[in-house]
């Protein structure tokens, strides 16, 4: 798991900030535009 984008600490943080899961929701979705594919859309 050394080598995943997103550590689980770092998630722990993101949440620490307040970010619900909506919000989570979101940056996945924006992150998947970048890449040209959003999954179930």
């Amino acid at each position: 798991m050394a080598d995943s984008l997103v550590s689980l600490d770092g998630l722990n943080d993101l949440f620490d900030l307040g970010l619900s899961e909506e919000k989570l929701l979101s940056l996945r979705d924006f992150f998947y535009n970048l890449v040209g594919r959003i999954p179930g859309k």
